[in-house]
């Protein structure tokens, strides 16, 4: 889940920017379809890692194996910055390595 132990500082973000981003966060740790929910059927992950298939169907899988690897996995957002068509996102990630990782065992 997507935890905020201060409300993030968002400058220059779209309400429903910010949504999709939280939505996006969120799909680590509540379940890789909320994906779906979050970037449009031709949104493309820029760039793929190793072994990704494009789209938000090949971002899933990797979803899954963070949470997997990462079952206790928490995402918090500290700051969004945007412009027009961009956000960037400062995130802290913790989690307990527990399950395989890219080829590397916990």
């Amino acid at each position: 889940m997507t935890e905020q132990i201060n409300k993030p500082v968002i400058t220059g973000v779209s309400d429903p920017d910010r949504k999709a981003i939280e939505v996006l966060y969120r799909a680590f740790s509540e379940g890789a379809d909320l994906l779906d929910e979050a970037v449009c059927s031709d949104w493309q992950d820029i760039p793929l890692a190793p072994g990704q298939a494009p789209g938000r169907d090949g971002m899933k899988p990797l979803i899954r194996a963070f949470q997997a690897a990462f079952p206790d996995g928490k995402i918090i957002v500290h700051e969004m910055i945007g412009g027009p068509g961009r956000v960037a996102v400062r995130a802290e990630i913790t989690g307990t390595h527990l399950g395989e990782w890219f080829g590397i065992a916990p």
